[in-house]
C-alpha cells in the first residue's frame, strides 16, 4: 500500500479506531512482490463489516486473487461476529467481482468532487 498511499499509511491506519491489521490480507508473487491486498474493518457495536479496498495489481488480475482475498476476508469478518457486510466500489470490474461472490446492489451513493470550503469562515 505504501506505493499508492505513501510511507505514512501504516501510521494513518493505526489512528483509525476500527482498524485491525489481523484482518488485512495480501498475496505475493513467487518473487516476493505484492500481487494484491485487501483490508477488512469490523465494528463490534453495529456488527457491520466493511470491505475496503480490494486491490490486485494490473499484471496479476484475472487469476482469482481478488475473489480468494474477498472470500477469506469475509470469512474473517464473520468469525469476528459480522452480521452484515458493506462494500463500496468504483469500477465495473470491482462490481463484477462482488456480484460474482453473491453480493447484490442494495443502494447507490453519489460522490461529488470539487473545492473544499471551510464553513467556519462564513
Amino acid at each position: 500500500m505504501r506505493q499508492r498511499n505513501g510511507d505514512g499509511v501504516e501510521e494513518r491506519l493505526g489512528q483509525c479506531s476500527l482498524y485491525d491489521p489481523e484482518l488485512d490480507l495480501s498475496v505475493e508473487t513467487d518473487g516476493g512482490r505484492v500481487a494484491g491486498y485487501s483490508l477488512y474493518w469490523f465494528d463490534p457495536v453495529t456488527k457491520v463489516g466493511l470491505v475496503e479496498p480490494v486491490r490486485v495489481e494490473d499484471e496479476c488480475q484475472r487469476r482469482g486473487l481478488g475473489r480468494a482475498m474477498l472470500t477469506a476476508g469475509i470469512d474473517r469478518l464473520a468469525m469476528r461476529g459480522a452480521e452484515r457486510v458493506k462494500i463500496g466500489y468504483g469500477t465495473e470490474g470491482a462490481a463484477a467481482l462482488y456480484q460474482g461472490v453473491g453480493f447484490q446492489r442494495t443502494s447507490t451513493d453519489t460522490w461529488y468532487a470539487g473545492r473544499t470550503v471551510d464553513f467556519r469562515e462564513r
